[in-house]
Parts: structure tokens; C-alpha cells; sequence
């Protein structure tokens, strides 16, 4: 989970910055991640497209980016499973 509007720069950063930034490893960093896809997704469709087209102009292969138009307003629509977080309670 990358927030767009505060992070666009997000998939131009190294490897490194990356994960320090955001606690995980930057998507398609090591040789394993590079054949698989990268799905974007957020609540409408319209700032995964966005997502998707930076993650382009930062070098990533458009031909494994995919986009979920409707996103999770489409996925809850159809029934897709959804848990909830509850959080700490302390």
C-alpha cells in the first residue's frame, strides 16, 4: 500500500530508499519479483491508473502492469472476501 498523493516518487527510488521509506521491499528489486505482475488497485480505479502509469515512466515493463479498473468498490460489489483490521485495543 503506497499512498499516490503523498509518495509519487515512490517507484523511483532505489531499492534501499524504498524500504526504508515504507518498511517493505521495493517491488520487482530482486531478480524473483521481475517476472511477476504488478496489479494496481485503489477505490474507484482512477489513482491505480495513475499509480500504474509512474510506475511506467520509472522504468517498470508496461506489458506486466495491470490496473484493476473498478478496484475495491468493484471487488466488494462482487462479494470478494474483506476482513477487517481491528487493531491494538491496549
Amino acid at each position: 500500500s503506497i499512498p499516490l498523493a503523498s509518495q509519487p516518487d515512490a517507484y523511483f527510488l532505489s531499492p534501499e530508499e524504498f524500504e526504508t521509506r515504507f518498511g517493505f521491499p521495493k517491488p520487482g528489486s530482486n531478480d524473483g519479483e521481475k517476472k511477476n505482475e504488478l496489479v494496481f488497485y485503489c477505490k474507484a480505479g482512477v489513482r491505480a491508473r495513475a499509480a500504474a502509469q509512474l510506475a511506467v515512466q520509472a522504468g517498470y515493463d508496461p506489458e506486466k502492469i495491470a490496473v484493476y479498473d473498478g478496484s475495491w468498490l468493484d471487488w466488494v460489489d462482487k462479494g470478494g472476501k474483506v476482513e477487517k483490521w481491528e487493531g491494538n485495543n491496549e
